[in-house]
């Protein structure tokens, strides 16, 4: 009975504490403690972020813990973004003595994915790079449109894909807009070729002006008839197509009259282009002369036009009027110009000479030398001489002035300045000039040679009448200058860098000062700073200056004097030099730039690109610093670059401050037809070679493959008359050849030497001549004669050749002729299918292509409607790419004489 009790006492104890447990009081003024925990962790357990704890009132219902950002991470579940206190798990004390319990919950993160969007203007707008940055969780996916901007055309409207377990790029390339300007003569001929503008780019027009006879161009209108707007050379600032239509004025010339020394001509005419002019009758006048007419000339003594006349030339001049003269007569004056007895008027008679007067005029001081026609001072003529001038004129008096010698003694210095003269009545300058004399300073002039002071200073004023020598008066002086506290800072700088070089310089004369003392710093035999200084008296300089390392290399000794010209002569000759050391560290710059190319891209045919590499450097680059050269084609696939082609040019060696040439020979893939690429060089990619500014070793350009055209002509066939687009007479393409050269450094037995390379395509004539089954077909003279109608066989042996006196180029930098096409005259040499023939290889031999409906024979059938005469094939051949660019070349075939029809055979027959 005891036991049972027990038992029972037992069972309402644990009911009690366990309805205390789960029982809380909904009194507000009840308080049961909470405990909360938020932990922060990983799908593997790690702890990503510090543990949220609080104590609350378990009452509590709004509570709500925010989780935090995770760098690199995201919540697994976007519902954990905040926590709610009613999402948590609550335990409670089984004792319920114990009055506190506790809330937890872990919140879970996810490795995040990031994927980059660049988007890159291929313009000169200016406009710089951007991007966007998207993150989400591995397997979702993302789709971005591209956005629309202005005078651009993106690879690809819209960016796709599906977050990977790691980060991801993608680059949308933005490509300019361009546009055609076209001209049209508008009647005349010459107009220039079509230009292409960019969108963001203001075109220059076309220096070019077309031609028009009896026009003048003016400039280019908008609008055919319309105004000028625009001129040659000038700028065209607006987007789209146009044509630029040529603007005319009828050519005018102006024919004007001068009176030739009279008055009353006419006044200018206008003479049309396509018309005569009447000379005016209005007739000039002249005192003393008689008007004989007009003439193009201002001498003539006869005339060429008479009042009246007509005018006919298509040139603007100036007709002078023609006079026949009235004899005058003139009154020759003497001027004594400050003398005497000058001579009395004489008069001449115009074509007659005058015999002057013998008469001398006179002038204390002076010596009369003659007569002077412009009072010049010359001497144009002399007493009783003949004076055949027909004018009236004053001849006046020619003087010459007493002069004395003024000479300067060096009084024991030397470069005393060379004698003066001095002219009677007139002060005489000093020259500012001095001598020079070793350790001693000069002080002025006197007439005394053992003078202590100067009666003249240099530049003075000499009044003294009379030859004389002036002596140089001197004062000794003290004469010594140093070079102390030379640093260098600091003493280890890289090439191109700067150092400070700093000195102190002292005059130890405490009595004089100097100016202009020379300061000279060196590295080596070479000068590298100069300048002068200013000494006070016993003073001191400093001298800082900053020293572009420029290309020096390795250990540098830098060494400063003052004074080193005339060192010698100091007191002391040991103290004007100093000297420091420091060194220069090596460096690389290099850049890469495209050779322009003129070429189209055809899918699996080879190219030749090449590159300029240059070397910013002082220094040369040698094969010991493994610059290497890599070139890729690439294209953009689901936004993501695809290599293409690749190669690369090992120990490219550059001259310091220039460029050399590199190429590569590769073949344009079969696959990539229609969908652009990019060819890119990029110098220096790994770093072999330590470069500071490695932002211009990488250069592309955009390329598009596409499928060469193949051309076929048709066979004979019965035509009642030639198509309505036949010429006889098509202008035929000129012979054009077709070669290159090109130079590149190569480093040879330790020095730089630069190789020429060229190549020539085949200067050989392309062999046409009558198909065998032109029976009727005759030679003569070494010229086949045959009948429209029959067919005609053409060999050509296209090869690559050596240029002349330049060594032939190596096989692997340049390509063959990869097309040919035979253009026919019948057809206006126009390259298109159905009018042109595609040639084919057979053996050493460029031929037609086998002829199913002629029994494979390679023929090439000449219509019926041919006219007689000359017939000459064209070949155009092109696929030849070179380091210095693209080439193409024109070859004439030898003449074929056509005289009749195949009908005049079957008719004979």
């Amino acid at each position: 009975m005891r036991k049972t009790k027990f038992r029972w006492l037992a069972l309402l104890l644990a009911m009690v504490s366990l309805f205390g447990v789960l029982a809380i009081p909904a009194s507000a003024d009840y308080y049961y403690a909470m405990k909360v925990s938020v932990y922060y962790k990983d799908e593997s357990g790690k702890t990503l972020a510090p543990t949220f704890t609080t104590t609350v009132n378990a009452t509590t219902t709004t509570l709500s813990v925010p989780s935090p950002a995770v760098s690199g991470y995201l919540l697994k579940n976007d519902n954990d973004a905040s926590v709610p206190y009613s999402r948590m798990e609550k335990r409670f004390p089984a004792s319920n003595y114990v009055r506190e319990g506790s809330a937890s919950y872990t919140v879970y993160y996810v490795k995040a994915s990031t994927v980059c969007i660049s988007y890159a203007y291929f313009d000169r707008s200016g406009r710089p790079s951007e991007s966007k940055m998207l993150t989400g969780k591995v397997g979702s996916s993302y789709s971005v449109v591209s956005p629309t901007i202005t005078g651009f055309t993106p690879s690809v409207s819209c960016v796709t894909g599906t977050f990977q377990d790691t980060s991801a790029g993608k680059t949308v390339y933005y490509y300019e807009n361009t546009y055609q300007i076209s001209y049209d003569a508008s009647g005349g001929s010459g107009a220039p070729a079509t230009q292409t503008k960019k969108h963001f780019t203001a075109l220059t027009l076309s220096k070019v002006t077309p031609t028009r006879s009896g026009y003048t161009f003016k400039g280019w209108s908008t609008v055919r008839n319309g105004s000028v707007v625009y001129a040659p050379g000038g700028v065209l600032s607006a987007n789209g197509n146009r044509t630029l239509y040529a603007v005319w004025n009828e050519k005018t010339y102006t024919v004007s009259f001068d009176a030739n020394g009279g008055t009353g001509a006419p006044g200018s005419i206008n003479k049309r282009y396509s018309a005569p002019a009447t000379i005016p009758f209005t007739e000039p006048t002249r005192s003393g002369y008689v008007f004989r007419g007009w003439s193009p000339y201002s001498t003539a003594l006869s005339a060429m036009y008479l009042p009246g006349d007509y005018y006919r030339s298509n040139v603007s001049r100036t007709l002078y009027a023609v006079w026949e003269k009235i004899p005058e007569t003139y009154t020759v004056s003497y001027s004594a110009n400050g003398g005497t007895g000058a001579p009395a008027t004489q008069t001449k008679t115009e074509n007659i000479d005058l015999t002057l007067s013998s008469v001398i005029p006179t002038r204390k001081g002076y010596t009369f030398l003659g007569w002077s026609k412009n009072g010049s001072g010359q001497a144009d003529y002399q007493p009783g001489a003949n004076y055949s001038v027909n004018e009236s004129m004053t001849l006046s008096a020619v003087w010459e002035v007493h002069t004395y010698v003024i000479t300067f003694h060096p009084n024991g210095g030397k470069n005393a300045p060379g004698s003066v003269t001095k002219t009677y009545g007139n002060d005489l300058i000093l020259p500012a000039g001095v001598p020079t004399r070793d350790r001693y300073d000069f002080l002025g002039w006197s007439t005394n040679p053992k003078a202590t002071a100067p009666t003249w200073a240099a530049g003075g004023v000499y009044t003294e009448e009379g030859d004389a020598t002036l002596y140089a008066v001197w004062r000794e002086r003290y004469y010594d200058f140093s070079v102390l506290d030379l640093t260098v800072t600091p003493d280890t700088a890289k090439q191109f860098e700067s150092v400070s070089v700093r000195f102190r310089l002292d005059n130890w004369d405490r009595y004089n000062a100097y100016s202009g003392i020379p300061v000279s710093v060196w590295i080596g035999d070479k000068e590298i700073y100069s300048t002068t200084v200013d000494f006070v008296a016993y003073g001191v300089n400093h001298v800082t200056f900053s020293l572009a390392c420029g290309g020096l290399e390795g250990e540098q000794t830098l060494t400063v004097w003052v004074n080193r010209a005339d060192y010698r002569n100091e007191k002391r000759t040991g103290n004007n030099t100093a000297s420091a050391t420091f060194t220069v560290e090596r460096v690389v710059e290099t850049n890469v730039e495209p050779v322009s190319e003129a070429g189209e891209f055809y899918a699996g045919e080879e190219v030749v690109t090449s590159f300029y590499i240059g070397n910013e450097g002082m220094t040369d680059i040698y094969p010991s610093d493994h610059l290497r050269a890599d070139f890729v084609v690439y294209t953009v696939i689901d936004g993501r670059e695809t290599a293409l082609v690749s190669a690369k040019w090992e120990q490219v060696v550059v001259p310091a401050n220039g460029t050399n040439l590199v190429w590569f020979k590769w073949r344009v893939p079969d696959k990539e037809v229609g969908r652009m690429c990019w060819a890119q060089c990029r110098i220096n990619s790994d770093r072999l070679a330590d470069e500071r500014n490695p932002d211009n070793n990488s250069r592309e350009f955009a390329i598009l493959p596409q499928v060469r055209s193949t051309y076929r002509t048709p066979n004979t066939r019965y035509e009642e008359k030639a198509p309505a687009d036949y010429r006889p007479d098509a202008e035929r393409p000129a012979s054009k050849s077709a070669s290159a050269t090109w130079t590149q450094w190569v480093y040879e037995n330790g020095a730089f030497v630069l190789k020429k390379y060229g190549i020539r395509a085949s200067l050989t004539r392309p062999m046409l001549t009558p198909d065998a089954s032109c029976t009727t077909a005759t030679k003569a003279n070494g010229i086949w004669q045959m009948k429209s109608g029959y067919g005609v066989n053409l060999r050509w042996r296209g090869t690559m050749n050596a240029v002349s006196g330049v060594p032939m180029a190596p096989a692997s930098s340049y390509t063959g002729i990869q097309n040919v096409t035979a253009l026919f005259p019948e057809y206006g040499y126009e390259a298109a299918d159905g009018r042109a023939e595609t040639l084919v290889p057979v053996g050493n031999y460029y031929q037609f292509v086998g002829n199913v409906d002629a029994g494979g024979a390679r023929v090439h059938f000449i219509p019926l409607y041919h006219q007689d005469g000359s017939y000459r094939v064209v070949l155009k051949t092109g696929g030849i790419w070179t380091p210095a660019g693209y080439l193409e070349s024109v070859r004439l075939s030898n003449e074929i004489v056509i005289s009749g029809t195949v009908y005049d055979d079957w008719y004979n027959k």
